[in-house]
């Protein structure tokens, strides 16, 4: 269990020198610990242990700035993960949520996009935790994209791997850490994090 009230100088400096003889990158402890202290000041103690399956999810060191993000972005333009990325970066599903996707899921009109199931090894499972359910507006960045979206664009998402992004980044990412990265944003942005855990399912704020 994380002690948040306990977190000197001393405890961040072995963090540092430990995390660095693991062979994690000097760039990527320094934003882990950037985010960390934006949490820690920007949220109570106990906002922090409430949804603290927020902060389980971004404690990987593997987080993309900015820049990297849109550099990963033009370089997938005119592949398939260029959609999938833009959806993890713009709305902080997971992997097995986006290739669950289908047109019906997409409503344009009303400007909202449903999270409702996920595509795993068993086939297409539908959530049932209220939480998990959620509709998200749709930003003006992917508004276009979603809306000229085919149904072989569909069926590309279904096939999207980890694998596939081997060799993209000097980081050995994965879905998960798109996904990281979108959190850090949204902290880094003062987003209450109540908030954060309700746009990417982790936790009811109705608690």
């Amino acid at each position: 269990d994380i002690e948040f009230d306990n977190i000197t100088d001393d405890i961040i400096e072995k963090f540092k020198i430990q995390k660095t003889s693991e062979g994690y990158r000097p760039a990527s402890i320094s934003i882990f610990l950037g985010l960390m202290r934006k949490m820690i000041s920007r949220y109570s103690t106990a906002e922090i242990k409430k949804y603290y399956s927020v902060a389980k999810v971004i404690n990987p060191l593997l987080i993309l700035n900015a820049e990297e993000m849109a550099e990963l972005l033009n370089k997938t333009k005119n592949s398939n993960l260029y959609i999938p990325f833009l959806l993890i970066f713009c709305l902080g599903g997971t992997l097995p949520e986006v290739k669950a996707l289908t047109s019906e899921d997409i409503d344009l009109k009303a400007n909202k996009i449903s999270i409702n199931k996920i595509l795993g090894v068993d086939g297409v499972q539908k959530y049932r935790t209220k939480y998990q359910i959620r509709e998200l507006s749709i930003p003006k960045s992917l508004r276009k994209i979603l809306k000229n979206l085919t149904s072989k664009d569909f069926e590309n998402l279904k096939t999207i791997a980890d694998a596939d992004l081997k060799g993209l980044s000097e980081k050995d990412i994965t879905f998960l850490d798109l996904q990281n990265s979108y959190i850090n944003n949204l902290i880094r942005n003062n987003i209450p994090i109540n908030l954060i855990a309700k746009q990417i399912g982790l936790a009811s704020t109705d608690e």
